[in-house]
């Protein structure tokens, strides 16, 4: 299934592209505005999530849309389990949200100066600390991607009921980024919710996504 996921983005390349695109533009605009403002670490950090977000929320609701208009999702159905569909859309969603991670982390490390003075250290707790919060969101988008497939409006509905689901992610990953930057400690506070919060995901998705997907 996640190949068959791959080699029809690798053909069409719309996920990444239109993630990517939004991803870049909105990151420009947040930088042209942060010249004229005096953010702080905290700011940036803040800036960084919601333009990964919004970019990474616009371009999962294709993964189940193109099932509905190919009318492909019914043969699929018949051949695939649930688990299976949901293991490769959500692996599928996370790799290309990691690689729009990566190509948004790489513009603020030149134009932000998030890299200057940070040791190997820091960025590996940052890596750890992102990977948790990219699962989690991933996760959270898929679920809601098959819950709203089928709706016209879906790019807009996805961010009205993502958000309020992902704000108690985002919030202390703003933090945990901010604190990385400033080489400061994570607490373990936030490492053991970001674990608790991936764990309600994995049981809320695997409980709903079937009855979603039949």
């Amino acid at each position: 299934m996640l190949i068959k996921e791959l080699k029809v983005e690798w053909r069409t390349k719309h996920n990444i592209m239109s993630g990517a695109g939004f991803g870049v533009i909105s990151f420009m605009l947040v930088s042209m505005i942060s010249v004229r403002s005096n953010f702080d670490r905290m700011g940036y950090a803040m800036l960084f999530w919601l333009s990964l977000t919004f970019a990474a929320l616009l371009s999962m609701p294709a993964t189940f849309a193109k099932e509905e208009e190919k009318q492909t999702a019914s043969m699929l159905r018949l051949v695939a389990s649930p688990s299976s569909v949901f293991l490769a859309k959500w692996l599928h969603n996370t790799i290309f949200t990691y690689a729009i991670l990566l190509l948004l982390f790489s513009l603020a490390m030149v134009m932000w100066g998030w890299g200057e003075g940070l040791s190997v250290k820091f960025l590996l707790w940052l890596a750890f600390m992102m990977m948790f919060v990219v699962l989690g969101l991933t996760m959270c988008g898929t679920l809601l991607s098959a819950m709203i497939a089928r709706a016209k409006a879906r790019s807009q509905l996805m961010v009205i009921l993502a958000f309020p689901l992902l704000l108690p992610l985002l919030i202390p990953a703003v933090e945990c980024t901010a604190l990385c930057l400033s080489r400061g400690v994570l607490p373990f506070t936030h490492i053991f919710w970001f674990a608790l919060y991936m764990s309600i995901m994995v049981l809320l998705s695997l409980t709903l996504f079937e009855h979603i997907w039949r």
